[in-house]
């Protein structure tokens, strides 16, 4: 979640999906943090257990890319050391 967090697309991607999941329950757990942390968003929820929730972050992201909402503009800054760290370049339309 971290190449969304701040960005335009995010609000557009927790809105949808709160629009759609209604009863779910959602927080936002920084990496730098674990259950022990005071600030620990989801008592009772250890990191374990999310390790078994599904990312849902590119399944919405295709939603609204198709619905017009949002934009991929492809990889903004990729980690030389370790290409799995990248941030991706996603624009809400609509914002612009």
């Amino acid at each position: 979640m971290d190449e969304i967090c701040g960005n335009p697309a995010s609000a557009s991607m927790v809105a949808w999906y709160l629009f759609n999941n209604p009863a779910s329950r959602i927080a936002f757990c920084p990496d730098h943090i674990n259950e022990s942390y005071p600030e620990w968003p989801l008592p009772g929820v250890s990191w374990d257990d999310i390790l078994t929730y599904r990312d849902l972050t590119e399944e919405i992201l295709s939603v609204l890319i198709n619905k017009g909402i949002l934009r991929d503009n492809g990889i903004r800054y990729q980690d030389e050391e370790d290409p799995e760290v990248y941030l991706k370049d996603i624009k809400n339309i609509w914002a612009e």
